[in-house]
């Protein structure tokens, strides 16, 4: 998640909406020619967007500062220890 207004994403990007699982309404933009997820945008949170790792150019520098919804993971998947983990969203995450 980052501040809305620290993110600048150029070229077409398509939009539709979709419902969490509380029933709050989120933009996901994806890319209109090969269907790329790049982002989330909650309504409820207008200041917060939510950016896919895959669609940054060099993934190998970004180091999160917190996981959210820890609690969806799966067994497999091994999570940096050294990261702080929420099971949630909660207000005062960034």
């Amino acid at each position: 998640m980052f501040a809305r207004s620290a993110v600048s994403v150029t070229g077409e990007v398509r939009e539709i909406a979709r419902s969490a699982d509380s029933g709050a309404i989120k933009r996901k933009g994806f890319c209109p020619n090969c269907g790329s997820p790049i982002y989330n945008k909650p309504e409820e949170k207008p200041d917060y967007i939510g950016i896919y790792v895959g669609t940054l150019d060099d993934a190998s520098t970004f180091k999160p500062s917190v996981v959210l919804y820890c609690s969806r993971g799966y067994a497999w998947d091994r999570l940096d220890p050294e990261v702080p983990k929420l099971p949630e969203w909660h207000s005062g995450s960034r």
